[in-house]
């Protein structure tokens, strides 16, 4: 099986793409599978992305023309799976539902340990572009097992456009009666668990499983109050000096705004 090709019209790296291990594979356990991690809206189509982006609030509509974020180094854990007890002629003896295959001996029945197994990290940072579809970050070398979280966090990038920003998104907000560009610009520097679909997804051998971290930008405004936002030289502005209570708003909400799931295939 190999990577599905996805393709975004310009992708920006502030640094190579490296991958180390925290903790590497060996002959007992080698990285005979692969993981091809990428950015994306939340709930893509399979069509074509369509620019500007459309995002319906209570007070009219967002159009994104551009939503640019920039990211560390992302970190995807394995944990050992759920452990149980089978009763047969030789007595009580674990099996393991998932994951490294180690033998249980001397355990609880029942028991269910959840220790990291395994921890890979893609050396960032990242740069990509929401609205210009989906973007392939990197494909990495793993050991076959069950992955269920990807650690990220933001980071403000020094050349533009972000220059001092971690996120910046642009677009136009429209009402019943006018429609307003917007631009909006944080140095959020938070990090974030996100959790994988489906209790994770599992690598085999010889196999590459796309993943996706997909960003939720309706449910990132869904709260914002632009009805009532500061419009300034014909533009709503929302940093650390302008409307900033959308923006603290915008930032408290980043966190369950991240999803992780396996890309249909």
């Amino acid at each position: 099986m190999h990577p599905i090709p996805i393709h975004a019209p310009w992708l920006l790296l502030a640094s190579a793409l490296l991958f180390s291990a925290c903790s590497g594979g060996s002959k007992a356990s080698p990285r005979t599978g692969a993981l091809t991690l990428s950015a994306t809206t939340a709930d893509p189509t399979s069509g074509p992305v369509v620019i500007p982006l459309g995002i319906p609030l209570g007070s009219g509509q967002l159009a994104i023309d551009s939503a640019l974020l920039h990211v560390g180094d992302l970190e995807i854990e394995m944990r050992r799976g759920r452990r149980h007890s089978q009763r047969g002629a030789g007595g009580v003896h674990a099996v393991e539902d998932e994951g490294e295959g180690h033998e249980n001996e001397g355990e609880n029945e029942g028991e269910n340990e959840n220790e990291v197994v395994d921890e890979l990290r893609l050396a960032g940072p990242f740069t990509f572009d929401l609205a210009a579809g989906p973007t392939v970050l990197d494909s990495v070398p793993v050991v076959p097992g069950t992955f269920d979280r990807v650690d990220l966090r933001f980071f403000t990038a020094t050349e533009a456009p972000l220059a001092g920003a971690s996120i910046l998104i642009r677009g136009a907000y429209t009402s019943s009666s006018a429609s307003v560009p917007f631009t909006l610009r944080t140095d959020f520097d938070g990090s974030t668990h996100v959790p994988i679909a489906n209790g994770g997804i599992t690598v085999t051998a010889n196999s590459v499983v796309p993943v996706e971290l997909a960003f939720d930008l309706a449910a990132m405004f869904a709260s914002l109050d632009f009805a009532g936002a500061t419009v300034e030289g014909g533009e709503i502005l929302i940093d650390a000096t302008h409307n900033p209570a959308l923006l603290l708003t915008f930032e408290t909400v980043l966190h369950g705004c991240v999803g992780g799931h396996e890309r249909n295939r």
